[in-house]
């Protein structure tokens, strides 16, 4: 007769310990779900339900239940990482600013490339969301009354958008 696995016995048989020089439990089971998460974040079925495998993991092992509004930040930058040591809990725009990506960088950033700073009255968000520097955009709309185009000088190769702020 098949032996049958408790939940937690099924979760381990799933875990390589030893193959991450820095501690990382390497998650070896089903990596489906959101498509664009599917690659990077494990899933492990349990109870009926299908959840991610290193949210199960901190949940087990720390006997506790993650708050609504909360994610898992992977404080090792391995999305494959199922170690609960190596998690921490933090708000949604936490995570966010955290990840290594265009958003977050955009976000950390004090000043525009000009060097005029992103707060008081030279700060305009846009109806998408982005950041503007009005000192920058009271520069182009002087440059476009002169010249006819938003382009100010020294950035006529540059491939940013001219309203964007980089």
């Amino acid at each position: 007769m098949k032996r049958r696995y408790n939940t937690i016995e099924r979760f381990v048989r799933k875990i390589d310990f030893h193959s991450s020089p820095i501690g990382c439990w390497i998650w070896k089971g089903c990596f489906g779900g959101y498509q664009k998460l599917s690659r990077s974040y494990g899933r492990f079925y349990v109870n009926g339900k299908n959840p991610m495998a290193h949210r199960f993991s901190f949940e087990y092992f720390n006997k506790i239940t993650i708050p609504d509004g909360f994610h898992i930040d992977h404080l090792c930058c391995n999305t494959k990482c199922v170690n609960p040591n190596h998690f921490e809990l933090v708000t949604e725009r936490e995570n966010m600013l955290r990840a290594k990506n265009p958003l977050s960088s955009q976000a950390h950033k004090t000043h525009c490339k000009r060097g005029h700073p992103f707060s008081g009255k030279n700060l305009y968000i846009g109806k998408d969301g982005h950041r503007k520097c009005l000192a920058c955009i009271s520069l182009r709309t002087k440059n476009f009354r002169k010249t006819g185009s938003y382009t100010l000088p020294g950035t006529e190769n540059s491939n940013h958008s001219i309203w964007r702020e980089e």
